[in-house]
């Protein structure tokens, strides 16, 4: 039955009466519910053939019905044929958004929910989608970005800084009910289908009492936790959160901890400086930064 269709090189246009044939037209459900829906004979474009585990291939296409009764004439042909780069290219930009290592089903879903942006390799806009929009004005005095033209272009390059290393950037609204969590999402042209190599820009809102919630999660036994540190992870990226919870939930030297999340002792020790700055927490100068920070997270 698929003879015709593996072979197929991207670009071709196949028609169901060339490749589904004898017993398959009888048996097959989708020619049945086509049928039903008063539609006639239907042909698709090869868009590619992508490489999957052990060694499968999975053949995509781009499919169209006419009306009960046609039949694609080389008329039909020849105007496919002339609407097809256009036809490849859209689906291109369909791809763009799904994340290879996500359920495409959930991203599918939470289309409308979450904002997105796409960015060439040099940074440049490629596409945006209306919710990012709306997002970015939002949180733009969050962000520490300029309102006026070219706002949106600072926000990109501001985001691709403060996720570099495949950290989450975290900004909190000026009235303090939501924040939104931005990440960096790299993608291949091999791997996505997609004319260049891009950079996927996420931008999901959570309510604050949700995602104070999910911050603590299992990771901190309820003995330990308490609304100073529920606060104060709020504030943190994803690297000084897992640092926080190590150290309240372990006895581990500073050295092993950074072992462990593959720092250097210099760069670890500097993180939790950082972290007490971020959390206005004063360590006078020559005393030990954890144990101020513990004392003040783990009072009641």
């Amino acid at each position: 039955m698929l003879a015709p269709l593996v072979p197929a090189s991207p670009g071709t246009l196949i028609s169901e009466t060339e490749s589904i044939t004898g017993q398959f037209r009888e048996e097959l459900e989708l020619l049945r519910r086509l049928r039903a829906a008063g539609l006639g004979e239907a042909a698709g474009y090869k868009v590619s053939a992508m490489p999957r585990e052990a060694g499968a291939r999975a053949h995509c296409f781009m499919t169209f019905a006419l009306e009960d009764g046609q039949t694609f004439t080389r008329e039909h042909r020849h105007l496919l044929a002339r609407l097809q780069p256009a036809v490849h290219a859209a689906l291109e930009r369909l791809c763009v958004p799904l994340v290879a290592s996500q359920s495409i089903l959930a991203q599918i879903v939470e289309e409308q929910t979450i904002g997105y942006m796409c960015l060439s390799r040099s940074g440049a806009i490629v596409e945006v989608n209306e919710r990012l929009h709306a997002l970015v004005r939002r949180f733009l005095r969050a962000a520490r970005v300029e309102d006026g033209r070219g706002a949106l272009a600072q926000f990109a390059g501001r985001a691709l800084d403060e996720t570099r290393g495949q950290r989450s950037w975290c900004l909190e609204h000026e009235d303090g009910s939501t924040h939104v969590k931005i990440s960096v999402h790299h993608l291949a042209k091999e791997t996505h289908i997609i004319g260049e190599d891009l950079q996927l820009v996420i931008m999901q809102e959570i309510p604050t009492l949700q995602r104070e919630k999910s911050l603590l999660g299992e990771a901190v036994p309820p003995m330990c936790q308490t609304p100073q540190l529920t606060a104060a992870l709020g504030e943190l990226d994803d690297v000084e959160q897992k640092i926080v919870v190590a150290m309240v939930t372990t006895k581990s030297q500073n050295k092993q901890i950074a072992i462990e999340m593959g720092l250097g002792l210099r760069a670890f020790e500097k993180r939790v400086q950082r972290i007490a700055s971020k959390l206005n927490i004063h360590v006078s100068r020559g005393t030990r930064v954890r144990p101020v920070l513990m004392r003040r997270l783990m009072s009641r």
